[in-house]
């Protein structure tokens, strides 16, 4: 998927969804620990988004088990609001947060705040990248606001009217 982003090459195909049905399809599917409770407060009045349905859902499945990993006791919530043409979209979770020097590396490919053969945390470091990118291949951003133990707020938003997409090389 990576190298599909990076040679422009990953069509999307759009069609229009509400969000609370594809966040609380992944619920069975994200590995929380029984001490952590997920919440979704995608009601009624949260508009339907435009989007690859498949994509989003795995933008959602990536941030979700990130939330889970780091979050062994606590709770994760997932909110949205309306913001202008777009909706923004908020995961927040009470875990272990995350340190302000390894904030601005997050999103970088392969990464891992711990890097060691004996990490506590295990996975490629690759979910988040892809994850921004296909966040920005729908015209949305992607951002992060974290302390260190007191959890994260991942932010990103997606279109709520129909885009058209062009292919376009995005930043590596």
């Amino acid at each position: 998927d990576l190298a599909k982003l990076e040679a422009g090459n990953l069509p999307l195909h759009v069609q229009q969804f509400h969000l609370a049905p594809l966040v609380l399809s992944l619920s069975d599917e994200i590995p929380f620990g029984a001490g952590t409770v997920l919440k979704v407060d995608l009601d009624n009045r949260v508009p339907r988004i435009y989007g690859d349905l498949n994509l989003v859902r795995q933008i959602f499945k990536n941030i979700l088990e990130n939330a889970a990993k780091y979050t062994p006791k606590g709770e994760v919530l997932v909110t949205a609001d309306k913001k202008g043409e777009m909706l923004e979209v908020c995961v927040s979770d009470t875990g272990i947060g995350i340190s302000e020097e390894n904030l601005s590396h997050i999103f970088d490919g392969f990464y891992q705040v711990d890097g060691g053969l004996t990490r506590e945390f295990q996975g490629p470091g690759i979910g988040l990248t892809l994850s921004k990118k296909w966040i920005e291949l729908h015209g949305g951003r992607l951002w992060v606001k974290s302390h260190p133990g007191r959890g994260s707020r991942f932010f990103f938003t997606l279109p709520l009217k129909p885009i058209a997409v062009k292919h376009r090389e995005l930043a590596a």
